[in-house]
């Protein structure tokens, strides 16, 4: 339910391999950010790539938050 009081834009990512936190995690915290329009909120999920992908796709975690950033920078 505290997921629904956000209303900052929110972008989640999680790899496709992420066997920490669940494959699946991260598309329900997306569904519980209820309280933001589909333009307000993102879900990314990188393919071949576990719990860090600051490590394992640096490249691609790079480009998924500068895109973010550039559409939300108000």
């Amino acid at each position: 339910p505290e997921l629904a009081k956000i209303k900052t834009p929110t972008v989640v990512i999680q790899g496709d391999q992420d066997y920490v936190v669940g494959l699946g995690h991260a598309e329900l915290i997306y569904n519980a950010l209820s309280g933001l329009s589909s333009e307000n909120k993102e879900l990314h999920i990188i393919p071949e790539t576990g719990h860090c992908p600051a490590i394992e796709e640096p490249e691609k975690l790079a480009e998924i938050l500068v895109s973010f950033f550039e559409r939300h920078n108000n």
